[in-house]
Formats: C-alpha cells, sequence, structure tokens
C-alpha cells in the first residue's frame, strides 16, 4: 500500500503548482457575471438536435465551476506540500485552508492529520463532464421537465425548506421535501458539484476519484459513476441508464 506522502506525491504529478492568488470559497451563492440564454427544449422537436443543443449548454455552464475547483485543488495540493517540507503557511494561507474545509463540511480540520489533508484533497475536486451531462439528462429530462424549466435544477436536488423551491406533483403523503429551485443553472451546477464532494452517500465515488488520481489517471465518468448507486432508488439501473448515455452520446471525449 503506498504511504499517504507517496499519494500526494502522485496527486501533484497530476497538478501544476503555481503562485495563483487564493481563491474565494463562495461557489454556492455566487451568481453568474453574465445572464445565459436557456434555449426552448421542448420547442426543439429534433431529438438529436436537442440532445446535442442541452450538452452545449450544460458543457459551457459547467466548464468555470469545474476549473474553479481545479485551481482550489491545484492550490491545495501545493501548501500541503510546503507544510510538510517545513516552509511554514501565511496566515491568510491558513485561513484560506480551514475556510475550505469548513465549505467542503471537514469537520474539526488539523494540518498535523495527513489523513485530514486527505480528505480535504478528495473533496477538493471536479466531477467528469461527462457524468455531468449525463446525470443533466436523465434528471431534467433533457432540459424539458418542470424543475428544469421553472427552477434551473438540472439535477433533481432537494430541499427541505417549506417554500425553497418547486412541489412534486407526485409526492408521497406526509412528505414535505420540495425540489430546489436556483436562480440560475450556474448555481444549479454548484451545488451539485458539492453535494458530490461532501454528503456521504457518494463517498464511494470520492473514493474511486482518489484512485484514479494516485494511478496517474485522468478521472472518468465511466468509472466514476459507479459511486453513484444511492443517487436515486434504482441504483443499478440508474448507473447502467448514466453510462448508456455517456456512450452514445460519445460524452467521454469531454472528459
Amino acid at each position: 500500500m503506498k504511504s499517504l506522502s507517496a499519494t500526494i506525491l502522485l496527486l501533484l504529478l497530476c497538478s501544476s503548482v503555481t503562485a495563483l492568488e487564493l481563491p474565494t470559497n463562495d461557489d454556492l451563492t455566487t451568481v453568474a457575471s453574465k445572464p445565459i440564454r436557456i434555449p426552448d427544449f421542448e420547442s426543439i422537436k429534433d431529438p438529436s438536435i436537442r440532445k446535442q443543443a442541452f450538452i452545449n449548454l450544460v458543457a459551457k455552464v459547467a466548464r468555470p465551476p469545474l476549473h474553479s475547483i481545479e485551481k482550489k485543488r491545484t492550490i491545495l495540493l501545493g501548501l500541503y506540500l510546503r507544510y510538510r517540507s517545513g516552509d511554514p503557511l501565511s496566515d491568510a494561507e491558513q485561513q484560506w485552508i480551514l475556510k475550505l474545509a469548513k465549505h467542503l463540511e471537514v469537520k474539526n480540520f488539523d494540518s498535523d492529520e495527513d489523513e485530514q489533508w486527505i480528505t480535504l484533497l478528495k473533496r477538493t475536486d471536479s466531477i467528469p463532464l461527462s457524468l455531468l451531462i449525463a446525470q443533466a439528462a436523465i434528471e431534467s429530462a433533457w432540459g424539458t421537465s418542470r424543475f428544469a424549466r421553472d427552477g434551473n435544477n438540472y439535477f433533481g436536488i432537494w430541499c427541505s425548506r417549506p417554500g425553497c423551491g418547486i412541489v412534486p406533483k407526485q409526492r408521497a403523503e406526509g412528505a414535505t421535501h420540495e425540489v430546489e429551485r436556483y436562480p440560475n443553472v450556474t448555481l444549479a451546477i454548484r451545488k451539485y458539484i458539492h453535494i458530490l464532494n461532501t454528503r456521504p452517500a457518494f463517498k464511494e465515488l470520492r473514493k474511486l476519484r482518489h484512485q484514479q488520481r494516485v494511478s496517474l489517471l485522468s478521472p472518468s465518468g465511466t468509472m466514476m459513476l459507479k459511486g453513484l448507486g444511492r443517487y436515486a432508488k434504482n441504483g443499478e439501473e440508474y448507473m447502467q441508464s448514466l453510462e448508456k448515455i455517456i456512450r452514445q452520446n460519445q460524452l467521454a471525449l469531454l472528459d
């Protein structure tokens, strides 16, 4: 088994650490600077044209937040190696790490514990674009669902506060959840990434991604989808559907 130090060194080979300005950790609240026009997918009758328009839109909107978290990961790797080599971190750098740990729900982060760094690194990572698009396609019916059209929710994300979203028409008796409403698709994508990077249900997905990193491989959607069995009630069938969408639409080329 590789030591933690060897693991980090292998991870570093996948990233180029540069002297970048520390980014902020406000991914869940920052609104897109430029409004993005959403096509009326329902009005596009040709399925192939509708699917391609959907893929183009989601890829365009997803790339900036994915790039943002990749940038944070690169910086975090560099800070970790500096810390382990005995090079003291500045107060600003230490505060940024603590803020990132809080944002990604790593409780009681202790920089002297290697396992804490590994946990944070596992959560500070992106999602393959192929997988993101495939999930958006399933959860939003290629952008035509009521939740996508009225709430910019392309991932079937629930919320529990009264009035936080759209009440499902077929909600079970006694259930109180709603499908969360977002001001734009960008924030929905950021919330989706955050959920996969933090929720206990997707620990296996993060493990698979981490294994690909330490094996010097770029995380792939077809590999990581195996960690999404708990995203839907019909887990095995859901994962098969994701794999089919990725294959039929050649989405792996986007990873």
